[in-house]
Formats: structure tokens, sequence, C-alpha cells
């Protein structure tokens, strides 16, 4: 499904599309250094002993690299908008199970939703700027892709701060679950760009 259109670097950059592609490639990140820097303090204060928390994070470290070995069959079966539609719903998932859970339905619901919705995502939001793109501009456009993706590193200071005044993380892994809730809104009505 990769367009035929010749797009440039220029043309790619000033669409809604690939906006919306480098937010999604962030989201997963902003997930993952979150889950990283705070998941094993947070269940921690929740009573999860440190050995399971960060049992957790091999687990999903795990599915993540699974997720996206699957994530090549799974587009040809469903489409990569789809995969990142289904991709975002895990990472929502994931985000509010870790924010509420101590049970272990819950403790498995975020790790399998933070990893195979971070492979997927990672997988799907670069399918799709392949897609909608084509293969010429594909190297800058990925580049500047992990350029904006950075904004990521910001999130544990982000979590810190919530931390600092509320006295807990939920709010924060909350804010980030129902952040990956409305783009899942919003991929599920991303069309591909028209090249002008």
């Amino acid at each position: 499904a990769i367009t035929t259109g010749v797009w440039t670097v220029k043309a790619a950059v000033r669409t809604r599309q690939f906006a919306f592609l480098a937010a999604a490639y962030s989201a997963f990140l902003i997930c993952d250094i979150t889950v990283n820097a705070v998941s094993v303090q947070h269940l921690g204060e929740a009573g999860i002993g440190a050995a399971v928390a960060g049992g957790l994070i091999s687990l999903w470290a795990l599915l993540n690299a699974l997720s996206r070995l699957a994530g090549g069959l799974l587009t040809r079966l469903i489409g990569a908008r789809t995969l990142l539609v289904i991709s975002l719903g895990l990472l929502a998932a994931g985000m509010t199970a870790l924010a509420l859970g101590t049970s272990p339905a819950l403790l498995g619901l975020y790790a399998l939703g933070i990893g195979v919705g971070s492979g997927l995502t990672f997988f799907a939001s670069t399918i799709l700027l392949l897609e909608y793109f084509g293969r010429a501009p594909n190297l800058e456009l990925v580049s500047l892709l992990n350029l904006l993706s950075t904004i990521g590193s910001a999130a544990p200071y982000a979590a810190g701060l919530t931390r600092d005044h509320s006295g807990s993380f939920t709010p924060f892994l909350l804010l980030v679950g129902g952040a990956m809730a409305v783009m899942l809104l919003l991929a599920a009505f991303l069309k591909r760009p028209s090249l002008r």
C-alpha cells in the first residue's frame, strides 16, 4: 500500500498525517520511558515487591520485541492504521492498569498493554509513514520522527513533579493513559494524505 505519489520531505511534514504519526511515535516512547522511570517505585508504594515490579518490566520488554516481530504478519491481515488503533488502545489500557493495579490481572494487563502496545505502535507508525509518503523521503522522515520523539524524555520529570505535588504517580499515569485513548480516537479517523 505504499503511495505512488512523489512526496518531498517539505511537503510531507506540512501534513496533519505526519504530525499525527510523529505524535504516535512519541507516544510509545513516553509510555516506555515513564514505565522505566517510575513503575518500580509506583508499584512499591502500592505494596508490590521490587522483584515483581522489575519482572513486569522484563516481561513487557520481551512482549515489545515479540510484537514488533508479529507486526509484519499482522499488517498483512488488518492493515497498519487498524494496527495503530489497536496498539494505542493497548497503551491506554496498560497505563491505566499500571496507575490503578495491584491485582495480578491488572498487573498482567499493564505488562501486556505496554509491551505489545509499545512494540506495535512503533511498528505501525513507521509503516504508515512509508505507506503515506513513499520511499524517497522515508529516511529523512524517520530521522525527524526520532528527533521529535525526544519529547518523551520529559515524561519522567513530569511524573516526578506530579508525585512531589500529589503524593502519587497515579494522576500522571492516568493522564498518559487518557492521552493514548484520545490518540486512538484520532487514529481511527486518520486518512491517507493527498499530494497536491
